[in-house]
């Protein structure tokens, strides 16, 4: 399957928060449409930290009623476990591959809505000291 769509984040605008042990940071990504399956993230972070993406197809994100929250997977980046630097130094970076995740904007504004989770018990530093940057590939799907 070839990828048609490439999206990232900016480490100036997006993740841009500390966040504690267990807690998230959300963010909304423009998108050319409303339905793709997602099948690779990249990241790169100054923390080798355990992350979760998660994704809905709102932005409602994690609403308390069942019925209006658009749940729709999540993406393990244990950088912890699995990630590297060149030359044991500056940012470190993981790749994951071969997802076939479904993903569909409910609402058709054409956006993803994504959250990042921190499952380390060491807090993601704010600002410079916390960079983190996503790249994520979808394909069109109808």
């Amino acid at each position: 399957m070839t990828t048609i769509e490439i999206i990232e984040t900016n480490k100036d605008n997006h993740f841009t928060e500390g966040i504690s042990t267990n807690n998230i940071e959300k963010e909304t990504l423009s998108l050319i449409s409303s339905k793709y399956v997602i099948n690779g993230v990249s990241i790169q972070s100054k923390q080798p930290l355990n992350y979760k993406i998660l994704i809905w197809g709102s932005n409602n994100f994690d609403n308390s009623n069942l019925n209006t929250e658009k749940y729709i997977g999540a993406i393990d980046l244990n950088m912890e476990k699995e990630s590297f630097q060149i030359n044991n130094t500056g940012q470190y970076r993981l790749n994951i591959e071969d997802l076939q995740l479904q993903y569909t904007d409910f609402q058709s504004t054409n956006n993803l809505y994504i959250g990042l989770m921190n499952l380390s018990n060491t807090s993601k530093l704010s600002g410079s000291n916390g960079e983190v940057k996503l790249i994520i590939k979808l394909n069109p799907r109808l």
